[in-house]
């Protein structure tokens, strides 16, 4: 894993994403959050979150963030992250950004 700072504005999606895993994820949660989130951030911004959250390099982030939409992600994966992002201020945080 490598440091990776997490700059202010980008914070409150980090807690968003720890508040709804707080144990971490597995890896098809790690890559529903990136779907799920790709429509909402920047690249970068989602790389940086997820690189710290996940503790991956930003690269590898990075190059799965770019092959997300061709990926297949179980529906109820989808719908579980959906729901622990819903529980954790997902409709609040849309708000925000």
């Amino acid at each position: 894993m490598q440091n990776v700072y997490v700059p202010e504005y980008l914070k409150k999606s980090l807690v968003m994403i720890q508040a709804a895993f707080p144990d971490g994820v597995t890896k098809e949660q790690y890559f529903s959050l990136l779907y799920l989130l790709y429509d909402y951030m920047c690249d970068e911004n989602l790389a940086i979150v997820m690189s710290y959250f996940a503790g991956e390099k930003i690269a590898t982030v990075t190059n799965d963030i770019w092959g997300i939409k061709q990926r297949t992600i179980e529906s109820s994966c989808l719908s579980d992250t959906k729901d622990r992002l819903l529980k954790s201020g997902f409709a609040s945080w849309l708000k925000d950004i």
